[in-house]
């Protein structure tokens, strides 16, 4: 960080301790939008590391998760929560480091306390919170320890590690004998870590879904359209996104994991769409390039065509993964998918040519290319759809069964 005076710093400079530092932490992470990147020689147990980093983002949100550890003492780190943090992002190893450093988006935590429970709660800790400019170098170094010294967990290699098993619920050693000074932050709902019903609990309701979804995209398509020459499937899930990630209050978020829906009547669903969509409109002109899922769609038609597909390469299948949301989401279910133990190319082919060119009921097609694939769940299968045939199929995942649901439909 360049020398400068607290007085030239001005408030883009703030000092963390005590409750205020997990709480800071925790309310900067809900509202990450970008990436979370994190420096910790120690990670301790997975309900202490969730509750400091909260669950907002974890499925749906394109915000990157990059976590540097030290595992060349093994005892430094959870394994669970290892694994939980490979299920959602990357995790790199770098020998000796001993820095403990939080950024969100444009801002860095550098800080005194490892991502564990003693260091939250047990240990008078202090941190710096750099704002815009003044986190520019810490940003910046560590870019430089990811991309040319740190080196990259798998699974595999995290199973490997002559780590103990603790339960979640086990106590951390370190600072067994330390009094708890302040408490950690609400540890949130477990469901937001783990995809629940709703896309996730099979094909039997696709029909009335697809029917709900085709009267709720022209009731959207009545009030305004931004981008009218892509198809109004791509903008309607760019909206239910927007309600569940960026809108003031995530109004949707609340539906993820609640099976009932609101009570609407048809005039009173109207209203509610022809007050958020003027408001999507709005951050959408302002929120940068909001066309990617058109560019996604291009990829998945292109590399899927008929007369494609049976040629289909292992790095090909991988450009396609990468354009799932809820593979994205979760990245070591994307990890095993690939995984050649798992499913070999040729499985693969034959399972996705299939469901976008076979024949019989949408049901049928879905129901048979998740049967054939390990790893390739009903939210991946119904989100494949979708990207292939953009004017025919919804984006379908949890975000967009929780955005209908705000809006009175059952789903």
């Amino acid at each position: 960080m360049n020398t400068k005076t607290r007085a030239q710093m001005g408030a883009r400079v703030n000092t963390l301790h005590g409750a205020g530092l997990a709480m800071t932490l925790r309310k900067l992470s809900e509202q990450a939008t970008e990436r979370i990147w994190i420096v910790s020689p120690y990670i301790g147990r997975w309900p202490a590391v969730s509750a400091l980093l909260g669950g907002t983002w974890w499925l749906g949100s394109t915000v990157t998760l990059q976590v540097i550890t030290d595992v060349s003492d093994a005892g430094n780190v959870h394994r669970g929560t290892l694994l939980h943090l490979l299920n959602r992002g990357l995790v790199k190893t770098l020998a000796g480091v001993h820095a403990k450093i939080y950024i969100i988006d444009d801002q860095a935590i550098v800080a005194s306390a490892n991502l564990t429970e003693t260091g939250f709660t047990k240990r008078r800790e202090i941190a710096v919170l750099l704002g815009g400019p003044e986190a520019t170098d810490t940003i910046s170094l560590f870019k430089t320890w990811w991309e040319t010294l740190a080196q990259e967990l798998t699974p595999e290699s995290i199973e490997q590690l002559e780590i103990e098993k603790p339960s979640d619920f086990s106590p951390e050693r370190e600072g067994a004998g330390l009094p708890v000074l302040w408490p950690l932050p609400p540890k949130p709902d477990g469901a937001l870590f783990e995809a629940p019903g709703g896309a996730e609990g099979g094909f039997a309701s696709y029909q009335r879904f697809l029917k709900h979804y085709n009267e709720f995209a022209a009731a959207y398509a009545g009030v305004q359209r931004l981008w009218p020459d892509a198809p109004l499937f791509l903008e309607t899930d760019a909206f239910l996104n927007y309600l569940f990630h960026e809108a003031e209050g995530k109004p949707s978020f609340e539906f993820y994991s609640k099976r009932e829906p609101r009570k609407l009547d048809k005039i009173e669903r109207q209203t509610e769409i022809e007050k958020w969509a003027p408001l999507f409109g709005k951050w959408a002109r302002s929120a940068g390039d909001q066309r990617w899922r058109e560019r996604r769609a291009a990829t998945v038609k292109k590399l899927l065509e008929k007369d494609h597909i049976d040629e289909l390469t292992a790095s090909e299948v991988k450009q396609v993964v990468d354009c799932l949301n809820c593979m994205n989401a979760l990245q070591l279910i994307k990890y095993k998918f690939l995984n050649p133990n798992n499913n070999i190319v040729e499985k693969i082919r034959a399972a996705w040519k299939k469901l976008v060119h076979g024949h019989g009921s949408e049901e049928e097609r879905m129901h048979a290319c998740s049967k054939a694939l390990r790893f390739f769940g009903t939210s991946s299968v119904q989100e494949l759809l979708g990207w292939y045939y953009p004017e025919r199929y919804p984006i379908r995942n949890n975000n967009s069964d929780a955005g209908l649901r705000f809006f009175g439909y059952r789903v």
